[in-house]
């Protein structure tokens, strides 16, 4: 992690194109990347609905890789969290 004078954290960062734009829009941002980027057990989450509670493994994987694909500009930046 690069000394940076703003860290913050985006949680339930999907594809990332959030974590993109802050990237790209705040340069000294040094940005932690949360998500679960895999299947959900906890039926909780899976009764609110929300469409990435019910991704294939796959799908969860693909998002991963186009997360790190889209802030690859800024790795130096951010650290990815699963």
């Amino acid at each position: 992690m690069e000394c940076s004078s703003l860290v913050g954290a985006e949680v339930g960062v999907l594809k990332g194109h959030t974590s993109s734009a802050l990237l790209n829009g705040i340069p000294d941002l040094f940005l932690h990347m949360v998500d679960l980027w895999g299947p959900n057990k906890f039926s909780k989450y899976l009764q609110t609905g929300d469409q990435a509670s019910r991704l294939t493994k796959e799908q969860h994987e693909q998002n991963y890789c186009e997360a790190k694909k889209v802030t690859k500009f800024a790795e130096s930046r951010r650290k990815m969290h699963r």
